[in-house]
């Protein structure tokens, strides 16, 4: 194995998304220092962004020639491994079946990670979701769940599918650190209650704000932290509708002192410094069908005491007693679970500690050496056609699809 394209959103994109495929190439890349890691990328504007040098092609998500015209420029690139990043939303077509194009032409093994994984897709969904598969040498999921999910819902062989968790940053904070970020958040003497991620009514933020009163009752100096960009679907049609009624909550309800929002889309090293500086995080999410999410994935490993709704990742990374579970739409609950942890140290600090200790097999160092196996597996299997003499292996065609667009 000696290359490794690395397919889907990427920086600078902003979205949850192209930051994982961002990470995940450069977490392989330091467990094979030697492996040539092209990345792939689809755009939703293609003279929008400063692509990085490792993005070496640009696929235009609404061109459906693009994606087989890339699959033959992929064949022909020496690539050993296809890392394909899957989510509905990035491809074009019902589903994001035109990224069916470039798989039913492709000759190069490839290593699906889901993002999503539904229990009760559309027909479509489904039937998009088992092609993907079949052409699959691998597929990844982040949590049990998730290969539960693809066996019983998808007939995906329990031999195909690999359990790797979301990777977290290896980052950490010291107490001094910690101390000045606080400091200069104005944060030093609050109790800080944290969310992030791309805000959209998904994520029942309107049930933590509503629980704040309550919360504040007992502990004043409470602050309720929503840091992240409106999600752009919601944006275009909506614009902040949804941010501007979480404020006009917070002053109905008397606490508009206690919300505070980082209305952007927020770095990584800056989302390290967020989390540590943080006491608490929080998800609120509405139901329970989401099989992933990368924002609890790093504020567990980053070893916050967490308090979620129990949505399929958070009732499986949270079990027995690694977090704190409260029901769908449960205000009181939500309150009582937050005043618990700001009131007693110890049962704070525990929670923290297990989180640190789990949180030490999601660092991206152990998550590139799983993925790094996993391609080495796969390019076993299928031997990709060695790549043309004299030509640069995805630069030629990047130009060619850029220029076609």
């Amino acid at each position: 194995m000696n290359s490794v394209t690395f397919l889907g959103n990427y920086a600078p994109r902003c979205c949850g998304i192209a930051t994982f495929t961002q990470d995940l190439r450069a977490a392989v890349q330091t467990a094979r220092p030697t492996l040539r890691a092209p990345v792939a990328m689809m755009s939703d504007d293609l003279h929008g962004y400063a692509y990085p040098e490792e993005v070496e092609l640009v696929l235009d998500e609404k061109d459906r020639t693009a994606y087989t015209r890339a699959a033959g420029v992929l064949n022909r690139s020496g690539a050993s491994v296809l890392s394909l990043q899957h989510e509905y939303g990035i491809y074009g077509g019902p589903a994001g079946s035109w990224l069916l194009d470039l798989l039913r032409q492709l000759h190069v093994p490839v290593v699906t990670t889901c993002h999503t994984v539904l229990r009760d897709p559309s027909p479509e969904q489904h039937r998009v979701t088992c092609e993907i598969a079949r052409h699959s040498s691998r597929m990844v999921v982040m949590a049990e769940k998730g290969r539960e999910f693809l066996r019983d819902h998808y007939g995906v062989p329990d031999r195909k599918i690999a359990v790797i968790p979301h990777g977290i940053p290896d980052q950490r904070l010291s107490v001094d650190e910690r101390d000045l970020t606080r400091s200069a958040l104005g944060w030093s003497q609050r109790r800080v209650l944290f969310t992030f991620g791309l805000l959209s009514p998904s994520k029942g933020i309107e049930h933590a704000v509503r629980a704040l009163p309550e919360i504040v009752r007992r502990h004043p100096n409470v602050l309720y932290v929503v840091a992240g960009a409106t999600h752009p679907n919601l944006l275009r049609e909506k614009g902040e509708q949804y941010r501007e009624s979480l404020r006009a909550l917070a002053i109905e309800l008397g606490v508009s002192a206690h919300l505070q929002f980082i209305d952007r889309f927020v770095s990584r090293d800056e989302l390290v410094r967020l989390i540590a500086a943080a006491d608490i995080y929080i998800t609120p999410y509405l139901n329970e069908a989401q099989i992933t999410s990368g924002t609890l994935a790093y504020a567990f490993g980053m070893g916050k005491p967490v308090i979620s709704t129990p949505y399929w990742h958070a009732a499986e990374l949270l079990a027995n007693g690694n977090g704190m579970l409260v029901p769908f739409h449960d205000t009181a609950a939500l309150a009582e679970a937050a005043n618990l942890l700001i009131r007693d140290d110890d049962v704070r600090e525990a929670m923290s500690a297990r989180a640190l200790n789990e949180g030490r097999r999601m660092s991206w160092q152990a998550v590139g050496q799983q993925y790094a196996s996993v391609f080495a597996d796969a390019a076993k299997v299928t031997q990709a056609p060695p790549a043309t003499v004299g030509v640069s292996p995805l630069t030629a065609i990047s130009l060619a699809v850029n220029s076609a667009a």
